[in-house]
């Protein structure tokens, strides 16, 4: 049975569906996130997404925290895309956009967050002079995720540049030593 209200086809007694049931989204701290929930035959029925926490972010169009940073935004009619800004690391986790049937549907959406790597000065060595043969200990504190692997570099007597904890290779994808 179909209906056509307000110029659109309705086929009634079909149930809803998702395109895919889990995507994983990554975004870097401070950008844009874009949670994609795309849903064939939604007919009467409402969406609503859900945090990490199960607590409601939207209802339909609606935002329903006290959080500006969410949106719902839907360049598409059946898409009901979660539109977060500004991305902070507690933001990371599950999220999960439903759809009111009995059961409820939903389609999951893992935000994976990356922090870059940064030095921590404060908890990093300073530049260090010593006699030939002595041992020194050197720190060199960086945080990310994930987190970084550092590599140290001598400064020689030839005036290579690579003297300080700032210039060295910080490498996000690796875990350090």
């Amino acid at each position: 049975m179909t209906e056509v209200v307000c110029g659109l086809v309705l086929v009634i007694g079909i149930d809803p569906t998702f395109d895919v049931p889990i995507v994983n989204v990554t975004v870097v701290k401070g950008q844009t996130a874009v949670l994609p929930c795309s849903i064939d035959h939604l007919n009467k029925f409402k969406v609503a997404w859900l945090d990490h926490h199960s607590i409601p972010l939207t209802y339909e169009e609606r935002r329903v925290v006290d959080d500006s940073r969410f949106s719902v935004v839907r360049p598409y009619v059946k898409e009901w895309n979660l539109q977060v800004r500004d991305i902070h690391p507690l933001d990371e986790g599950e999220y999960r956009c439903t759809i009111n049937t009995n059961p409820v549907k939903s389609k999951v959406v893992i935000l994976h967050v990356k922090v870059p790597a940064e030095i921590v000065e404060e908890w990093s060595s300073n530049d260090v002079t010593v006699q030939e043969r002595d041992s020194v200990w050197l720190h060199c504190n960086v945080t990310g995720v994930p987190s970084p692997t550092v590599t140290w570099h001598r400064r020689t007597t030839s005036g290579l540049d690579a003297h300080d904890c700032k210039q060295r290779t910080v490498d996000p994808g690796l875990r350090s030593q």
